[in-house]
């Protein structure tokens, strides 16, 4: 990606007419704290009408006319109220990410009445209590597409029944009445922190998305997935990407979730798993027609689990993507014998694949020892560059911050694994214990 330094973008805008009103929208698009701390309020007023990223605020008193507002909880210069004002002031606001105050306060509903074009929101740290969380997200239902909510405190287990609702349409049993359930028909694209208790009642956000299409939760061990897997089954028939962070689930837990998705067919799936099992393997397999991106993290690696993984290998036929992360060790052998055993991969449309494992002694030892041809693959896989194929792959260059040193790769392990993927003629790109290659 090319960046263009703000002397650069002003020489440009004295070439021509055409070219100043071409870079000046893109010289002012976007605002970011505290780099505008400094630029005179009255230039900022005469420009403002270009933002459209609005990152944190330096006291300017605006309006701003932004697309994508990011309040965060790094900002100390902002009261709660310039917010509140800022959030209604800009009414035209597509993207907005609100970080709540210190101590956390009550959601106003009002702050978010005329947000009629938003379509990515992110709340985190408020309160939520009463049907205030409710009444603010019916306030968005009407354009709101991708939604994410974290540290929501003060939920119950009717928060997400509509603030409005009456005896029509699907209705939830309450202890007294029965309301209608919250209904949030736009919403694609949803993502919940349920971890600790006071947060789980998030939850219930699921089964107001009829339309969902990718769910993300990071649960603790004590949230109900069955309920879950329930409301995804009744209510999100129409899931294809389900990721679960930061919890190893059971086998048994893993295949009602990845179950619950069997309507449409998944076509990305993001697990840790504990372990694997014939019905956990069988419920995966199920969606070998439409699944393309798989990502595992197995936290063990018993006959079960390795069996399973290279069942689901042979059988994901339509995989474009791999990501495999393997820390522990198999009970025998290695774990790059393991997947360079039988039965064959059959995923042979990969584009992408990721293998990060713990290596093992007999890793860095040579097929065949002696063998002058793999001896001189090693070699010139040991001096691999950025600009010189080794065996149909070159080094990919990493980003200047990078933490993994070009020295770490171990070519032994490394022709093992070149020679595994040999029949993937479509992958492009793989990456082996942090270290990535490309086809030149």
């Amino acid at each position: 990606m090319v960046t263009l330094k703000p002397s650069t973008m002003r020489a440009c805008l004295l070439v021509s007419k055409l070219w100043y009103h071409t870079f000046l929208p893109i010289l002012w698009h976007t605002y970011i704290c505290p780099q505008m701390k400094n630029v005179p309020s009255e230039v900022i007023q005469r420009y403002s009408r270009h933002f459209r990223i609005f990152d944190s605020f330096s006291g300017h008193p605006g309006p701003f006319e932004c697309t994508n507002m990011h309040l965060s909880e790094e900002q100390e210069c902002l009261s709660l109220k310039t917010e509140k004002e800022l959030v209604r002031a800009n009414t035209g606001v597509r993207m907005l990410y609100w970080f709540g105050p210190r101590p956390q306060v009550v959601l106003d509903p009002g702050d978010f009445g005329g947000l009629r074009s938003v379509r990515s929101v992110q709340l985190q740290h408020w309160v939520g209590s009463r049907g205030c969380l409710a009444r603010t997200l019916k306030m968005m239902a009407g354009s709101m597409m991708s939604l994410e909510l974290a540290w929501i405190f003060g939920l119950s287990a009717e928060e997400f029944l509509d603030p409005d609702g009456d005896d029509d349409g699907e209705a939830i049993a309450g202890p007294t009445t029965r309301r209608r359930r919250l209904m949030l028909p736009l919403v694609t694209k949803l993502r919940c922190a349920l971890r600790y208790e006071g947060f789980r009642e998030l939850q219930g956000t699921i089964g107001c998305c009829p339309n969902l299409l990718e769910l993300t939760i990071n649960p603790d061990m004590y949230v109900d997935l069955d309920r879950i897997a329930r409301d995804i089954r009744v209510h999100c028939r129409k899931a294809q990407a389900l990721t679960i962070e930061y919890l190893a689930l059971h086998a048994s837990y893993c295949e009602q979730l990845v179950s619950s998705c069997r309507t449409s067919g998944l076509v990305k799936l993001d697990v840790i798993l504990r372990s694997m099992d014939v019905s956990l393997v069988s419920a995966i397999l199920a969606h070998a027609g439409t699944l393309q991106i798989l990502r595992l993290s197995l936290q063990s690696f018993e006959h079960s689990t390795s069996h399973g993984l290279m069942q689901l290998l042979r059988g994901c036929t339509g995989l474009k993507a791999l990501f495999l992360k393997i820390n522990v060790l198999p009970p025998t052998g290695t774990i790059l014998e393991v997947l360079r055993g039988e039965p064959s991969w059959g995923c042979l449309r990969l584009e992408a694949l990721q293998l990060i494992t713990r290596t093992q002694p007999a890793d860095e030892e040579p097929d065949m020892a002696g063998d002058k041809e793999e001896e001189e693959e090693i070699e010139a896989l040991r001096g691999v560059l950025y600009e010189t194929a080794v065996m149909g792959w070159c080094r990919r260059k990493a980003d200047k911050d990078a933490w993994i040193s070009e020295a770490e790769v171990d070519a032994v392990g490394l022709r093992k694994v070149v020679k595994m993927v040999e029949p993937l003629q479509q992958l492009k790109s793989l990456t082996w214990n942090y270290a990535e290659f490309c086809r030149p």
